[in-house]
């Protein structure tokens, strides 16, 4: 199973759990290509021997080998907005699918079957995003020039026809549809993808592969147990303390299933929210009895 990661220091320890998660919840073998510009080698080298204690294997593409300097770059075009768009000539030439994951992800099932679908002759297979029918999602697609009906994909979980990719489109023609849309692009990679791709896409369903948590706070028992990839999808983290809820505990169950020191942590983290519960309790009784 080829997994597509990239990521900045920052997000290193995050995808270490979403690969432990993965690898805990398949019989696969787990190929993971990371597209690094910007981490340290000392750090690069760290997380590979982790990864290994974990039987992941991890392969380094450096793509600061790569010349970006006639790409378009704009405030919402960084160098790290077209590794997506371009993996299929970056990625060995013997690779034909990969599955793109995004760091903020935790697998709570297996999703073999969603890696080895047949493409149906499509350059992807993705998920819905969840604001297709609100008036921020309509009012996005209006933007972008997409039609009402083009239902506006998610790309945390994308799973690519590399094969299908390289036959069908070239860097020229990719670039020559970002330097027109680099004005207009809010979500990156993502609204460009949506863009170009939009009549070669295959669509599952994101109830079970792509999740998406948004702001809520919970998850209804009876959707939980048809997820397989549950994603933290926007910039309320788990990880972030001061914004824990009932639905970070998937987070920090993957976490802990690291190893004991990982599992210390977690049961830490979670004491401190007991503690911190119990005191507000007390306040408020307090100044209840006070009235």
């Amino acid at each position: 199973m080829n997994i597509l990661i990239s990521s900045d220091i920052n997000y290193l320890d995050k995808y270490i759990t979403m690969l432990c998660s993965l690898k805990k919840n398949t019989k696969e073998k787990i190929n993971a290509f990371f597209l690094n510009y910007r981490v340290e080698e000392k750090d690069i080298s760290q997380f590979m021997k982790t990864m290994e204690l974990y039987d992941v294997k991890v392969d380094i593409i450096d793509v600061k080998e790569i010349e970006f300097g006639n790409y378009p770059i704009a405030h919402h075009l960084s160098v790290e907005t077209y590794f997506r768009i371009l993996a299929q000539f970056i990625l060995p030439v013997e690779t034909d699918r990969i599955l793109w994951l995004d760091a903020d992800i935790v697998v709570l099932k297996d999703i073999a079957e969603f890696y080895y679908q047949d493409f149906k002759g499509k350059k992807y297979v993705v998920c819905e995003e969840k604001v297709n029918d609100t008036d921020y999602g309509k009012d996005l697609k209006r933007r972008l020039g997409l039609p009402d009906n083009h239902r506006y994909f998610n790309a945390g979980v994308m799973l690519m026809n590399l094969k299908l990719l390289r036959e069908d489109t070239n860097v020229e023609s990719i670039m020559r549809e970002c330097e027109i849309l680099k004005n207009k692009v809010e979500w990156f990679d993502q609204d460009i993808l949506n863009i170009i791709y939009q009549d070669q896409l295959k669509y599952d369903n994101p109830s079970k592969y792509n999740y998406q948590l948004s702001h809520d706070k919970s998850i209804p028992k009876t959707e939980l147990k048809n997820i397989c990839i549950l994603h933290y999808n926007t910039c309320h983290k788990p990880w972030k303390y001061e914004e824990m809820n009932e639905a970070s505990i998937y987070y920090w169950k993957a976490y802990s299933e690291r190893g004991k020191q990982q599992k210390r942590k977690a049961k830490q983290v979670y004491k401190s929210k007991i503690t911190e519960a119990i005191d507000s309790i007390k306040m408020s009784i307090k100044g209840f009895a006070s009235l």
